[in-house]
C-alpha cells in the first residue's frame, strides 16, 4: 500500500497560532483555497481512496480532494488530532507557559508527549490508534494508494 499523508488546510485558529487539538474548527477562506490547490497537486497521482479524520477541518479538506480526484472518502475517528485537554484552544504562547519547561522540551518528541495531566492524550496512545487504522487499511487495500488526511501533531506521531 502506498500512503500519501496530508495535514488539513488552514483554519482561523491556525492563522491565530492557537492550539486546536480536538476542538472542531472549520477551514477559513485560505484553507478552502489550499484544499483546492492540494487536490490539483494530488490529481496527477493515482489515489484509490481518501481517509480522513472526523474533525471538520480535515473532513472539509478531504472532501475537496476526494471530490476533485473522484476517489471514495471515508472518515475514521482514529485519525483525530491529539487532545491537549484543557490546553486546547490556547494561543501557543499561553500553551507553552502552562505546559512548563519539561513538556515544552519534549514538544517535538511526539511519542514522549503526555497531556493526560491536562485531560488530554499520551503520544503513544495517539500512535497506537493511528497504527491500528493503517494496519487495517494495509490488510484491506494492499495494492492501492490511500491518501490520509489528518492533523499536524497526530500525523507526526504516526510518521
Amino acid at each position: 500500500m502506498k500512503i500519501i499523508a496530508a495535514r488539513h488546510c488552514q483554519t482561523d485558529w491556525n492563522a491565530q497560532n492557537r492550539v486546536q487539538g480536538i476542538i472542531d474548527t472549520e477551514l477559513n477562506e485560505e484553507g478552502w483555497r489550499q484544499a483546492e490547490e492540494l487536490a490539483e497537486k494530488v490529481g496527477g497521482e493515482r489515489v484509490d481512496r481518501v481517509v480522513s479524520s472526523t474533525l471538520m477541518r480535515a473532513v472539509q479538506t478531504a472532501w475537496i480532494v476526494a471530490h476533485r480526484i473522484r476517489a471514495p472518502l471515508t472518515v475514521d475517528d482514529r485519525l483525530r488530532e491529539c487532545s491537549f485537554g484543557s490546553l486546547d484552544g490556547l494561543h501557543f504562547t499561553e500553551f507553552g507557559l502552562r505546559c512548563g519547561p519539561t513538556n515544552m522540551s519534549i514538544w517535538h518528541d511526539v511519542l514522549a508527549s503526555d497531556f493526560t495531566s491536562f485531560g488530554g492524550d499520551k503520544g503513544t496512545d495517539v500512535f497506537v490508534r493511528q497504527k491500528a487504522l493503517l494496519d487495517e487499511l494495509k490488510a484491506a487495500h494492499e495494492a492501492e494508494t490511500v491518501m490520509v488526511i489528518g492533523h499536524g501533531r497526530s500525523l507526526r506521531t504516526l510518521l
